[in-house]
């Protein structure tokens, strides 16, 4: 069991939500740590994917974290790296191809790609993606 200094609600898992509240939560629990542990408790849950997409975004918008590391392929995930950064491919082929385990074959995993591909091309501090 969590125990409840650790446990903080949301108000919601959409990763568009502007909810600066969700943003100050975030903020309290993660303190100054410049790494954050998320896991799920089973695969291919599609809340868990939109809870850790939600999470990084605000990780990177307010806290300026620069790194997504996922359970997958090391060497894989260099193509999902140079994609989020501009490179060439459609996101449903290098989500397949470079994330390990099938995880990219799902669209909240791919709708996470993409908002990374965009806020790196905004002109703001570049996110990076890392298999491990």
């Amino acid at each position: 069991m969590i125990h409840d200094a650790f446990a903080r609600p949301l108000r919601g898992l959409d990763p568009e939500a502007a909810d600066l509240g969700d943003a100050r939560t975030v903020r309290e629990l993660v303190g100054d740590a410049r790494v954050v542990a998320v896991g799920e408790g089973a695969h291919n849950v599609t809340e868990f994917y939109r809870l850790k997409d939600r999470l990084f975004r605000i990780l990177v918008r307010e806290l300026g974290f620069t790194a997504y590391v996922m359970e997958s392929g090391f060497p894989e995930g260099l193509a999902v790296d140079a994609w989020v950064h501009g490179g060439p491919g459609e996101v449903a082929a290098v989500a397949r191809d470079g994330i390990t385990y099938r995880f990219g074959e799902c669209e909240p995993m791919r709708r996470h790609l993409r908002w990374m591909r965009r806020h790196n091309a905004g002109g703001r501090s570049e996110v990076s993606f890392y298999g491990m």
